[in-house]
């Protein structure tokens, strides 16, 4: 529907429908969109009975009444037009769901769904295509033909009978193909099983081996670094040198080894040697 014009004259055309208690209007009304933009509907019409001779036998016949008065042109039934409803059908086989979003009478459910016919096209049925993985590429390939777009476009019933997808050698082959594909999948989910339990034993070997590592590292009592010096470092030294070095060296240190200990616990070789330690030290940190 292009206008207001055109509801109203839409309307009026089956104005007798829209009584109370008729269920034909609520089939053919209008629908709109959520956002009251626009009103569709399906091109139907009224019809009249009407004698006419055919094969000089009189019989009636239904004919359209009063078309002229429709907001609408009336499209002549193809055989396109049964290609298409092919299509609806065998793609609501395939995908377990219908083309379309439509009610329990198999209507297009609203405006929505008719503003989604209206708007059909070739990447519309690209889309319909990929979303639906689960159905098998030849029959894909006989869809993409059947939901042409343009009648124009689409198959003949003969052209459609003699499709690979109804070609019984071809389905069988492409049946194998599908189970040869399926087997892969299964070896290469194996191979992935596999991997997985290997990689979960790693990460568990890892785990051990970084937890005892974190171990070690907490029974460390005196903390160890390493400096890069340009000369080498003149070893301690004090007064009446002697063989115990290493034990003077660690007496004039405080208990945790950070540090040197209090200078009234000090003797005067101690610290003396403490005053030689200072000075390398200021000496390194110049370095």
């Amino acid at each position: 529907i292009q206008n207001n014009d055109d509801f109203d004259k839409y309307k009026e055309y089956f104005e007798k429908e829209q009584k109370p208690d008729t269920k034909r209007w609520d089939k053919i009304k209008p629908r709109i969109t959520v956002d009251n933009a626009r009103a569709y509907v399906v091109k139907t019409f009224n019809t009249e009975n009407k004698e006419e001779v055919l094969l000089r036998v009189k019989k009636n016949v239904e004919s359209p009444v009063n078309t002229e008065n429709l907001p609408y042109n009336l499209v002549e039934a193809t055989s396109a037009v049964d290609a298409w409803s092919l299509g609806v059908i065998f793609f609501t086989l395939l995908a377990g769901e219908p083309l379309f979003s439509v009610n329990r009478d198999d209507d297009l459910k609203d405006g929505s769904a008719m503003q989604e016919l209206f708007e059909w096209n070739k990447d519309s049925l690209e889309l319909k295509m990929s979303d639906f993985p689960q159905i098998p590429r030849i029959a894909k390939d006989l869809l993409r033909k059947l939901l042409q777009p343009l009648p124009s476009d689409r198959p003949t019933m003969k052209q459609v009978l003699t499709d690979a997808f109804f070609d019984a050698d071809k389905v069988d082959t492409a049946l194998e193909k599908l189970k040869e594909g399926q087997e892969e999948l299964k070896k290469g989910q194996d191979i992935l099983k596999d991997l997985s339990n290997g990689l979960q034993a790693e990460l568990s070997r890892t785990r051990s081996i970084l937890l005892y590592g974190m171990f070690e590292a907490t029974e460390v009592q005196t903390p160890t670094a390493f400096i890069i010096t340009k000369n080498e470092l003149q070893k301690p030294t004090c007064k009446d040198r002697n063989d115990n070095d290493k034990l003077a060296f660690d007496d004039i240190l405080d208990e945790k080894g950070k540090g040197f200990k209090p200078e009234a616990l000090l003797s005067e070789d101690q610290k003396e040697m403490v005053e030689n330690c200072k000075k390398r030290m200021d000496e390194a940190k110049l370095w």
